[in-house]
């Protein structure tokens, strides 16, 4: 068995972030992994086992926020008016500017890469 991506714990339920590792050693799995069975290559276990990020400070979050407040607490604490503002800031913004077009905002990125 390999855990890759969301099963490995790569994937931020939060934010989402970690989704492009996902991506990146779930197609290196694969291509391991068929090397293995075509090719008699090395264990794709051991490959990726030195391949893939240990994420050490990630991990030692995620024991930290085991010892977060129980549930019921979060979901008094969630429907506040202070947590409401928090979360248009950060998942509702607009990122472009009033009136702003999809085209003009293409161009202003465009422009910048």
């Amino acid at each position: 068995m390999l855990l890759i991506g969301d099963a490995a714990g790569h994937v931020s339920p939060l934010t989402g972030g970690g989704i492009r590792l996902a991506f990146r050693y779930g197609r290196r799995a694969a291509q391991l992994i068929a090397d293995h069975l075509t090719r008699h290559g090395p264990a794709p276990e051991r490959v990726l086992a030195r391949e893939i990020p240990k994420m050490r400070k990630k991990l030692l979050l995620r024991r930290v926020m085991d010892w977060a407040p129980p549930n019921w607490l979060h979901d008094q604490v969630i429907g506040t008016p202070l947590m409401n503002w928090f979360a248009r800031k950060v998942y509702f913004h607009r990122r472009g500017w009033p009136g702003d077009s999809l085209e003009s905002f293409e161009q202003r990125v465009k422009s910048r890469t």
